[in-house]
This record gives C-alpha cells, structure tokens and sequence, in this order.
C-alpha cells in the first residue's frame, strides 16, 4: 500500500539531520506557547508542571541519543 523505496537513496546522516530538526521544531513549537494556554483551569500551577520544561529536557535527550547513535 505505502510505497517507501525513495527512502533507500536518503544517506544516514541526512536521516538523522532530518530528525533532529524535527524535533527542534516541536521544541521551538512548544517554547512558543503562551502561559495562559498551558495553565488553563489548573488549580496548581506550580513550575515543574509547566509541560515546556519537561519538552525540553526530552527533546535534549532524544537530539543526544540520535546524534550519538
């Protein structure tokens, strides 16, 4: 049904700059929202809920291992 033979002629690293750069865009995405929107209705919102935070520290995490890997 899905026809991925277009795949083969991408090298690795242009995969793993490619993803790397997808996950940089979620991140920036996510740094761009506003406070107001991430807090909505939330009785407590103390920092470590704030969601931006914990992107940024998977994202750092997942730019580490396809890097590395």
């Amino acid at each position: 049904m899905f026809n991925f033979d277009w795949l083969n002629d991408v090298s690795l690293s242009g995969a793993r700059i490619l993803l790397i750069l997808t996950f940089l865009s979620s991140l920036i995405f996510a740094l761009l929202m506003k406070k107001s929107y991430i807090f909505k209705d939330a009785k407590n919102q103390r920092r470590w809920r704030d969601f931006r935070y914990w992107i940024l520290i998977l994202v750092i995490v997942q730019i580490l291992l396809y890097s590395y890997f």
